[in-house]
């Protein structure tokens, strides 16, 4: 009887709740935590989703809450912790990330190759030119000194989708979910009442009228308007969708098309069929 006592008492603690109300109690209790992370505190609802998903992925509760994120209903994991999933897949077989160039002369390409059991190795990059592309390189914010880290998780990303799709389950990482989030919110600026480059500019709220000053001048002859067929693909592509109103569905949809984040990622090629097409419907 000692030794059944002492069993009894010394057996880890894990909570299983085998009832709804039980997980509720314990999400409320864990939300108002000092070691609840800040941004699951005072949201058990959350909570409790975020403990679901864990679960379907292999993930016990403290570990999906330190795992998993979420960003305008975007469900991602963590930098350190998408590579956790992807590690203790059965057909991991190695892993290896370097880099090539420098940040002198704008060549600093970060690589990642993952390799599965019995298959080719898988290499995947992202350079200084990408994320420039992806308005990602002077963007605020934490990355922004760390760029070499931001450059290494994008190529991981990348490389952890086309090799481990079955450990990620359509998983985004950190940088792809914020990166589809601000492309959201691009498009749901409000519709300027300028055209072409001038109404971008409205969008983003970088027009400044200046003041009137009267002053003796010679007229000059009016320079021609840039056409829209003169701006790069990536401007032609925005200040389309921007002029056209394009609902957000739209644009997800085409950079899942092309299994990118955001509009400027998009093949050239693609860009031109994108353009052509708005051209055309609207």
């Amino acid at each position: 009887m000692s030794t059944h006592r002492t069993e009894l008492t010394t057996k880890a603690f894990n909570f299983v709740p085998t009832t709804l109300k039980e997980a509720q109690e314990y999400a409320t209790i864990f939300a108002s935590s000092g070691l609840c992370p800040e941004a699951y505190r005072g949201r058990p609802n959350d909570i409790l989703i975020v403990w679901q998903l864990g679960k379907e992925l292999g993930l016990e509760k403290m570990q999906a809450l330190r795992t998993l994120g979420c960003i305008n209903g975007m469900p991602f994991a963590y930098g350190d912790g998408q590579l956790a999933l992807i590690r203790r897949h059965p057909d991991f077989e190695s892993i290896k990330e370097w880099f090539e160039g420098s940040i002198k002369d704008g060549t600093l390409t970060a690589f990642c190759m993952m390799k599965r059991k019995g298959e080719e190795a898988v290499v995947r990059d992202f350079s200084m030119e990408d994320a420039k592309l992806a308005a990602l390189w002077d963007k605020k914010g934490v990355w922004q000194f760390y760029k070499k880290r931001m450059l290494q998780h994008r190529a991981r990303g990348l490389c952890s989708k086309d090799t481990f799709p079955d450990a990620l389950y359509g998983l985004m990482s950190e940088e792809e979910a914020h990166s589809v989030a601000d492309a959201q919110t691009v498009v749901k600026v409000i519709q300027p009442k300028n055209k072409g480059m001038a109404g971008v500019e409205e969008s983003l709220g970088i027009i400044e009228e200046a003041p009137i000053v009267e002053v003796e001048c010679e007229v000059e002859e009016a320079q021609p308007q840039v056409s829209l067929e003169e701006v790069p693909l990536t401007e032609q592509l925005l200040i389309l969708v921007l002029e056209k109103n394009i609902p957000s569905k739209s644009v997800e949809k085409w950079c899942a098309q092309f299994d990118v984040s955001v509009l400027a990622d998009i093949p050239d090629e693609g860009k031109v069929k994108i353009i052509n097409h708005i051209k055309e419907k609207k």
